[in-house]
């Protein structure tokens, strides 16, 4: 490989790893008591980027005790009110063998008990009917909700929003066992990531250095 060759591939290497962004993960704690047992370990979120417009959430329950995650809740905070286009919700599901579905703002149309942490939902997308068989209560299952940024936003200010509490989740879960063969619920709201995410720069350096030493190794 020449020189010029070299420089061009590099170049190109380093624009596409410089647009690349991880996924990045969040767990959940539980604000209410009702049940005997807290699944907040099981729950989780995946944060990705579509594209440079565009974020999506996924939701999932290892669902190791028994228990269903019924509704999710976004409330975006008026410091993050530029962030995300809330009319701008899609949504899809993988089930396993639960038939998981889902609809937007359904009921609870408020997180349960969210007022005792100031949780105001300004979107949600909850189980159909029978939700204990409809919500995601297995670990085959997920939900997936595409949003749009606002016009100048970046995925970064997603994850930023995130971790400082701008913007926060919330998880209805039902169908946990608590005692004498009786059920209960609990909500719970996302954690800060604990996974790092490598600044642009240095994933373009790296994909940089990755193809020299491809290059120098076929010299």
């Amino acid at each position: 490989m020449n020189l010029r060759s070299f420089l061009g591939a590099a170049a190109g290497i380093a624009v596409f790893a410089a647009s690349a962004s991880a996924d990045v993960t969040f767990q959940f704690q539980r604000f209410t008591n009702n049940a005997n047992v807290d699944v907040a370990s099981q729950l989780s979120m995946t944060v990705s980027q579509v594209d440079s417009n565009t974020v999506r959430f996924t939701f999932n329950n290892t669902a190791a005790v028994q228990s269903t995650i019924k509704s999710v809740h976004f409330d975006e905070l008026d410091s993050a009110a530029d962030l995300i286009s809330f009319s701008s919700s899609s949504h899809t599901t993988t089930s396993g063998g639960s038939t998981a579905s889902f609809f937007k703002n359904g009921s609870p149309a408020s997180l349960p008990d969210g007022s005792a942490i100031s949780f105001n939902t300004e979107l949600s997308h909850t189980a159909n009917t029978p939700t204990t068989s409809r919500g995601l209560n297995e670990l085959a299952d997920s939900l997936r909700v595409t949003l749009d940024l606002v016009s100048g936003r970046t995925f970064s200010d997603v994850l930023d929003y995130l971790n400082d509490g701008s913007l926060r989740l919330g998880l209805y879960v039902t169908n946990i066992p608590h005692s004498y063969n009786k059920t209960k619920a609990d909500s719970f709201v996302n954690l800060p990531s604990t996974t790092t995410v490598p600044a642009p720069a240095a994933v373009a350096l790296g994909a940089i250095g990755a193809a020299m030493a491809a290059a120098f190794r076929r010299s």
